[in-house]
């Protein structure tokens, strides 16, 4: 799979999608000034493959047109030449960026889009920042319930055993799951709703022991 990421990422241009939206009235300069700098950020990172927006769209067509490497100051012309071209990188909010990604962890998706959140963009969306905003969410959720199911054992085993019971419960709840959360760390295994399934089963059948 590993192999085949790779070979997807080369020949077309990235697996994975990100896209950002810039608030702004669609081609005032200061809207396109903003979708460029965004645009020329995260083509300077390495998980970038590529980077589609208007701005570089207009910029491209211009320096066809043209022997100049900028496009003029008014942009409404330009953007008129290339409407079908724009349709899907203008909103009723403002401008897209569309970003293709090379195939990385969840968590360096997450962090590439906080990371375009403060250098510009307003919203993000598309398939790599839901997946990598999923994982950093489901990690938290497993924390918190993992956290509050311990304490329900232990307060359940309190009230009918005591405390030397209940306190004597705690370790043995704990050891499966830190054995299940150490042999992952060994051997690689990402943490995702599938292997977060595992911890699930794990307690149940502990908590049953």
């Amino acid at each position: 799979l590993a192999l085949s990421a790779r070979l997807i990422d080369t020949e077309f241009g990235g697996v994975r999608q990100m896209e950002f939206v810039v608030r702004g009235a669609p081609f005032a300069r200061d809207t396109l000034a903003r979708a460029e700098a965004l645009s020329t950020w995260a083509r300077a990172d390495g998980l970038v493959a590529g980077v589609r927006s208007p701005s570089t769209l207009m910029n491209e067509v211009w320096s066809e047109l043209s022997d100049l490497p900028r496009r003029p100051a008014s942009n409404a012309p330009l953007a008129a030449l290339l409407g079908p071209a724009l349709h899907d990188l203008v909103s009723s909010e403002g401008l897209r960026v569309q970003v293709h990604l090379r195939d990385a962890s969840a968590d360096e998706l997450y962090a590439f889009g906080l990371s375009a959140r403060e250098h510009g963009a307003d919203v993000l969306g598309g398939e790599a920042w839901h997946a990598g905003a999923g994982l950093s969410s489901l990690q938290t959720d497993l924390i918190t319930s993992f956290a509050l199911a311990f304490l329900g054992v232990f307060v359940v085993i309190l009230a009918l055993f005591g405390p030397r019971l209940a306190l004597a419960a705690l370790p043995a709840n704990a050891l499966p799951m830190a054995c299940i959360a150490g042999w992952m760390s060994m051997r690689g295994l990402p943490l995702d709703v599938g292997t977060a399934m595992v911890f699930a089963v794990t307690l149940g059948l502990v908590v049953d022991g």
